[in-house]
């Protein structure tokens, strides 16, 4: 994503705002949409409350095409309305846009994540002289607002002492041993964060834990040079190898946790990874993006 200046946004690589000829007169976040599983009181008024779902946002923008005669504020509102129809994601299922931007007051560049779904001109009555008032909508994936950065840690494997061996000895032979390792990091924010790992090899049976928060093993073997992302984000959620993109959503034990439970709440944290290497050579990234309930 390109970095902003202060009071721009951007649809992908597609950047308005301050200092461009599209200036943005107001930015709005809608309240998300409930699904609620309120039932009636029986045999009395009222209504027993059930669980509430926050279903995704809608992002109102209303911009002003400030152009240079009338084919210059024709031409720029085409290039806007192309950025967002996003003719690459629209067709496909599952596939999303980034919205961007950078509020002057609070000087940090945000996201959030789904599919711009409006993007009309106002009126044209004044394009003769190159001005275009134009509303868009970009329609979030998840109620929340995440930082544009992508923070990360990493924790490497150190095998444990697996004694010693006394000579003479008749080859071949072999060793394996158990291994763990931790590390502490920090979550900012206001909300629980998604939290990716990636593991890489080599390691056997490896298990990743968040004291905690969750848990989960993968029953395989990741070779040398190799890596398995586990990804519980919603806009792209997935367990992948890196080597040849297989999913490996069947390889996580019975009992590890559920893609959609593995999010840490801010504050201190800490990764731990274990399983079979003697090599102490494999780790775990783990990667998040601060989370909020506002612009």
């Amino acid at each position: 994503m390109p970095a902003l200046g202060e009071d721009q946004a951007a649809v992908d690589d597609f950047v308005f705002g301050y200092g461009t000829a599209i200036d943005i007169t107001k930015l709005d976040l809608a309240y998300p949409e409930l699904l609620v599983q309120d039932k009636p009181m029986p045999r009395e008024d009222g209504q027993l409350m059930g669980i509430d779902r926050l279903g995704g946002r809608t992002l109102n923008i209303e911009l002003e095409i400030l152009g240079a005669g009338e084919g210059d504020a024709l031409e720029l509102l085409a290039q806007l309305t192309d950025a967002f129809m996003g003719d690459n994601t629209r067709l496909i299922p599952q596939a999303y846009q980034v919205f961007s931007y950078r509020l002057h007051d609070t000087g940090e560049q945000r996201r959030v994540f789904g599919r711009g779904r409006a993007c009309t001109p106002a009126t044209l009555e004044n394009v003769h002289v190159g001005f275009i008032p134009v509303a868009a909508q970009f329609q979030t994936i998840t109620p929340h607002v995440y930082s544009d950065a992508e923070y990360s840690d990493s924790t490497a494997l150190v095998p444990d002492d697996t004694g010693g061996l006394v000579g003479p000895l008749i080859g071949p032979l072999y060793a394996s041993g158990n291994g763990s390792g931790s590390r502490g990091f920090e979550i900012d924010g206001y909300r629980p964060a998604w939290l990716a790992t990636r593991v890489y090899g080599p390691i056997d049976q490896p298990r990743v834990e968040v004291p905690g928060a969750f848990w989960y093993q993968l029953g395989l073997k990741i070779a040398k040079g190799d890596s398995v992302l586990v990804d519980p984000q919603p806009w792209s959620r997935r367990v992948r190898r890196q080597s040849d993109g297989a999913n490996l959503a069947g390889y996580l034990t019975g009992a590890s946790a559920w893609l959609a439970d593995m999010r840490v709440s801010p504050g201190g944290q800490e990764v731990l990874l274990s399983g079979l290497d003697s090599t102490g050579t494999s780790r775990v990234d783990v990667f998040w993006r601060t989370a909020r309930s506002s612009l």
